[in-house]
């Protein structure tokens, strides 16, 4: 989804590097209209911000650039913003299938499954693979007007698989054939001018398009040790393997990219480059660490444009978007910590960001403190700390009380200091957020309580009771392959788990989804069987007044997690949702499958369907 904006403030494409962007720093002096919502308010302001740097392109450098694509390059890419911005200068247009795909989001058409055809007086003709909803028509009409084009209607028509495939080679895509048949090039002769670099170049964009986070890259003395694996969805899959000397080479070539030294290999090291897919600059982050066998390497591909918006990441679960929207858009004083948590790789990061692009960051001052910052956000301050004196997260934290900010995110909480130091900062007006490793949205207190020492716990139980928002507990579920997938009646994919489906309340006579029988050949997922991944989130919100607040630090002190969920102990004032609630939607909106909801689903309940299992044998 992709994934949607740029990082720390970058020049439009062709600026001159060194000069400032004037115009898109300024915050707006005038007062807005009251009847204004604050999404309109920060429309207009935007859009004033990108007129005056287009102006400024132009008169000073003689760059004359769309003012579509300065308000995308500024990292305000939201749907319903960017609809405010360019509703002014829409007007009906022949548009041909070849524009189209260059304009319309490749996520939308790859999770969807379909590619355009023609735009002719506001009609908009598609082939897909399985009908599309009213939701996805909107969602399209929606993402064709962030380039001024009106769509009224969508005709649709339904294509098979090999047609769909085909649009998707023709669009730039690399394919595995050509990547492979560069490797083995590479193998017979490393020397070759030219072949690593091709090599290398390949490979990330076949991983970037085939939507992996990262790239591993093991080296040692026997062919088999020499492999390249992509993360898929979480998963680790073996996709080349190259002989020692072209390895030796590959890694080189990437050290020298990250600016990194290419003689050492004693030493872990960290760097970073970009290469280019399709007219778009992707980051990668490098990571290098020596091992008995010889260097392993991490690659993290971060696209700064593929930043989800709250409304992508959480477009299955409405209610939570509709609760965390209003505090994202209030411009008030009124502040608060939200936490989200989680074990590593369950998007806590991408849901902290895609939160700070719903936010103002031209009209409020926002800081992140990272460790390292991976994607830029156009108009955050952002600061990387590091293990040493005066850059340490409590350091910066500090620091941050005399920044004069609106809005912060500390990027992990790891110790007394700064978890007193974000909660103070909550606590007297600034909206904050964070990250804790728990396996529940309140066990999230609990992990922030044991910084405190004893004789200091009633006063954390206090600031937490008095600063807490929200908390988010997620996981990213995988779904099946739109490309290869099956779907079966739910009583035979629940057989033997009918227990689930009775708790979840699906109908046995309702087909569901799962993992296609022919994926093994699937290009679209390179055989796994499933492509993207699903957020199932727990949360819980305090909505009370000060009687809700001073309940909450009294279980807070007593220990009582269970109580804080208000599920029956008499706690009014919280909303909360369980992980096992969440993942019971997705099955119920055929998101999911079987095998993957029993992966997250709570260890009490698929013990329980197991039992029942055996009961019903006997």
């Amino acid at each position: 989804m992709s994934d949607i904006t740029e990082g720390v403030t970058l020049p439009p494409a062709g600026f001159p590097a060194g000069i400032p962007s004037p115009a898109l720093e300024e915050i707006a002096s005038e007062p807005e209209p009251a009847a204004l919502d604050p999404r309109a308010a920060l429309a207009r302001r935007v859009l004033r911000n990108a007129e005056k740097d287009r102006k400024f392109l132009k008169e000073c450098f003689g760059i004359d650039q769309e003012l579509s694509e300065i308000i995308q390059e500024a990292g305000f890419a939201d749907l319903d913003l960017q609809s405010e911005l360019i509703r002014s200068g829409r007007s009906r247009r022949v548009v041909s299938q070849s524009v189209l795909k260059s304009v319309l989001s490749w996520e939308i058409c790859d999770r969807l499954a379909l590619h355009p055809i023609e735009l002719v007086d506001g009609v908009l003709s598609v082939a897909a693979l399985r009908p599309l909803s009213e939701a996805d028509h909107q969602e399209i009409i929606q993402d064709l007007a962030r380039h001024n084009f009106e769509v009224d209607r969508i005709e649709q028509k339904l294509a098979d698989q090999r047609e769909i495939l085909r649009s998707r080679l023709d669009s730039g895509r690399i394919t595995h054939e050509r990547v492979e048949a560069d490797v083995q090039e590479a193998n017979g002769d490393p020397n070759r001018s030219g072949v690593i670099n091709r090599v290398l170049n390949d490979i990330l964009c076949e991983a970037f398009q085939a939507r992996a986070s990262d790239i591993a890259i093991d080296s040692g003395p026997g062919f088999l040790d020499n492999r390249i694996h992509y993360r898929l969805d979480g998963d680790l899959s073996c996709q080349h393997r190259l002989t020692p000397d072209a390895m030796r080479r590959l890694i080189s070539r990437v050290k020298s990219n990250a600016g990194l030294d290419t003689a050492n290999r004693q030493v872990p090291m960290d760097g970073r480059f970009s290469f280019t897919y399709q007219d778009r600059s992707i980051d990668v982050r490098v990571n290098t660490l020596p091992t008995e066998k010889g260097e392993t390497v991490a690659l993290r591909i971060l696209d700064n444009r593929g930043i989800q918006t709250l409304q992508d990441m959480y477009r299955h679960m409405p209610d939570l978007c509709d609760r965390l929207m209003p505090m994202l858009d209030r411009t008030g004083k009124r502040g608060g910590i939200i936490f989200v948590t989680g074990p590593t790789g369950s998007g806590k990061t991408t849901a902290i960001n895609a939160c700070l692009t719903r936010i103002d960051r031209i009209g409020r001052k926002v800081f992140t403190v990272e460790d390292p910052v991976e994607q830029r956000l156009a108009h955050a301050r952002q600061v990387a700390a590091q293990d040493q004196d005066g850059c340490r997260f409590a350091d910066i934290a500090r620091a941050l009380m005399r920044q004069d900010l609106d809005v912060g995110m500390i990027g992990e909480i790891r110790d007394r200091e700064t978890a007193e130091i974000a909660m103070k900062l909550a606590e007297s007006g600034h909206l904050m957020f964070s990250t804790t490793h728990t396996d529940s949205a309140v066990e999230a207190l609990e992990r922030v309580l044991t910084f405190f020492p004893l004789e200091y716990a009633k006063n954390g139980a206090y600031l937490l009771s008095r600063t807490v928002q929200a908390i988010l507990n997620q996981r990213l579920v995988k779904v099946p392959c739109r490309y290869c997938r099956d779907e079966i009646p739910a009583h035979h994919a629940f057989r033997g788990w009918e227990f689930i489906m009775e708790t979840a309340g699906i109908d046995p006579n309702e087909s569901l989804l799962c993992r296609g029988r022919k994926a093994d050949q699937c290009e679209m997922c390179l055989g796994t069987g499933y492509r993207g991944r699903v957020a199932a989130v727990e949360y819980f919100f305090v909505d009370g007044d000060d009687a809700t607040r001073r309940a909450m630090a009294h279980f807070l002190e007593e220990g009582d997690l269970t109580a804080l969920k208000g599920d029956g102990n008499g706690m009014d004032g919280v909303t909360y949702v369980s992980l096992a609630s969440s993942i019971f939607d997705l099955l119920r909106q055929r998101q999911i499958d079987l095998a993957e909801a029993l992966n997250y689903l709570p260890n009490h309940l698929v013990e329980a369907a197991r039992q029942h299992r055996q009961m019903r044998r006997r």
